[in-house]
């Protein structure tokens, strides 16, 4: 949403921070466009639609795990997860499958700052994590890439303003 706003109202948009998101989800699942890729989030929206609220709790359980890494976090957002709307859960994923911001990005200006997590289990995985952001956001003038250890997706909670990295930064 903040690439939408940076590029639909650059006035309103100083710097902007992005933490952990593509500007096109469906690269993670090998869709280069979103027309090419319409059938697979259209499956997955009507799986979720289709489930039993307990499927849907216990696939929500499931999904979290490789994304909140603090027992803490995960039974927070899993309590979070499961009390939410399937039905707009489910339109939200097929949303942000199908929405592809990378046309947009040559024209936003403003310095960005993209967050991804690490954790030393992925090491197999470091060359191909730091290209996909690479290629992600290629045409992005203005960026800083920077990588939050000991991190999934839900990044820990820190205290306002503070940012604990590897201090591995990386310019365009």
């Amino acid at each position: 949403m903040g690439l939408m706003l940076a590029a639909q109202h650059p006035e309103d948009v100083d710097k902007l921070m992005i933490v952990d998101s593509l500007p096109f989800y469906s690269v993670l699942f090998g869709a280069n466009t979103p027309l090419r890729q319409r059938r697979k989030p259209a499956a997955m929206r009507d799986s979720i639609i289709a489930e039993t609220q307990d499927a849907y709790a216990q696939n929500e359980r499931e999904f979290l795990r490789s994304l909140v890494k603090s027992p803490e976090g995960l039974k927070a957002a899993t309590r979070w997860a499961v009390a939410s709307d399937k039905f707009s859960r489910a339109r939200a994923m097929y949303e942000d499958m199908t929405t592809d911001l990378r046309p947009k990005l040559r024209e936003i200006k403003m310095p960005i700052t993209i967050l991804y997590p690490w954790d030393a289990r992925w090491a197999s995985l470091k060359p191909a994590a730091i290209g996909l952001y690479r290629e992600s956001y290629a045409p992005l003038p203005n960026k800083t890439f920077v990588r939050i250890d000991g991190s999934f997706h839900f990044n820990h909670a820190r205290p306002a303003g503070v940012i604990r990295s590897s201090g591995e930064c990386f310019p365009h």
